[in-house]
This record gives structure tokens, C-alpha cells and sequence, in this order.
């Protein structure tokens, strides 16, 4: 009936969100990851991240990749309180400076830290994509699939993890 048609409705609506999350998570985690792993780090921190960075060169790349990185932290920070908001709107424009604010709100990324620091920060950011997305799927559990609630999503159903309604 109607009240089932709406459960479903909130169901699907909770599933596309989650999904959409997750994503946003795994796409946060590739670009720190590929920051991590690179061997470029060194030519965009420190004393050397202090000079200009010859176009079409390893540094370059290095700095358009944290740039990216910087720019996920901080739509992701913002979509969050957006969010969270009963309206969605309670956040108006974003002036640069506050932008540089939720861009370093999960973890320090300034050139002129250590190359050490650096990596240290952007496995930080490794982590809480990882922790967030155990998190989001213990939410989803909690409401649609209270019995294995403690079960993190992304542990069960070959890593999809989403309670499929047969499974309710």
C-alpha cells in the first residue's frame, strides 16, 4: 500500500545517497593515495615546494594533483555542512578565505610543510575516507537493516554492502 510504496521510496532515496557518499569517499581516497605514492612529493613541500614549479614537469603534476586533492577537501567539507543543514541552505557563498579553511579541515596540506608531514596528512585523509565509509554504512544499517547494524556495510555482500529489501 501507500506506506510501503513510502518506505521503498526512503529506502532507494537512502541506498542513491549512501552510494553517491561512498563514491565521493573512494574518489577522496584515490587522489590522497596517488599524492602518497608518488614519487613527486619532495619537488612540491618544503624548501623546493617554496619555488615555482616548471610547467609540463614531475613537480607540476605533483602540485595540479594536490591542488585537486585541496579542492575535494573542501567541496567535501562543505557539502557535508550543507548537508546537515534542515534547509541545505545555511551556508551561503563561500569567501576564499573560508574556503582555505575547509580545505585544510581534515588534515594539513600547505606546500611548505615536510615532505614527511605531507605524507602523514595525506594518509590521514586515507584513513578517515576509509573510517567515514564504515560509519555511513553502519547509519544505513541502523535504519534499514537494524539486525546486522553492527556489521559495517562494506564488509558484507561482496563490498556492496547495502541490505538488499529481501534481506530486511
Amino acid at each position: 500500500g501507500p506506506a510501503d510504496q513510502k518506505i521503498a521510496g526512503q529506502y532507494n532515496a537512502d541506498v542513491a545517497q549512501l552510494q553517491s557518499s561512498q563514491a565521493d569517499l573512494d574518489r577522496l581516497a584515490t587522489s590522497a593515495n596517488e599524492l602518497l605514492k608518488t614519487s613527486n612529493l619532495g619537488r612540491i613541500t618544503g624548501l623546493v615546494g617554496a619555488l615555482p614549479n616548471i610547467p609540463g614537469m614531475e613537480g607540476a603534476d605533483a602540485q595540479a594533483k594536490l591542488n585537486t586533492l585541496k579542492s575535494q577537501v573542501g567541496f567535501g567539507v562543505l557539502q557535508a555542512m550543507r548537508n546537515a543543514s534542515k534547509t541545505g541552505g545555511a551556508l551561503g557563498n563561500v569567501s576564499d578565505a573560508e574556503g582555505k579553511r575547509l580545505e585544510a579541515n581534515l588534515a594539513a596540506l600547505e606546500n611548505a610543510q615536510s615532505e614527511k608531514q605531507m605524507r602523514e596528512s595525506l594518509q590521514k585523509i586515507v584513513d578517515f575516507s576509509a573510517q567515514a565509509k564504515d560509519r555511513l554504512s553502519g547509519a544505513f544499517n541502523l535504519r534499514h537493516n537494524p539486525e546486522n547494524a553492527s556489521t559495517p556495510m562494506g564488509s558484507q555482500g561482496g563490498g556492496k554492502g547495502i541490505a538488499t529489501p529481501s534481506q530486511k
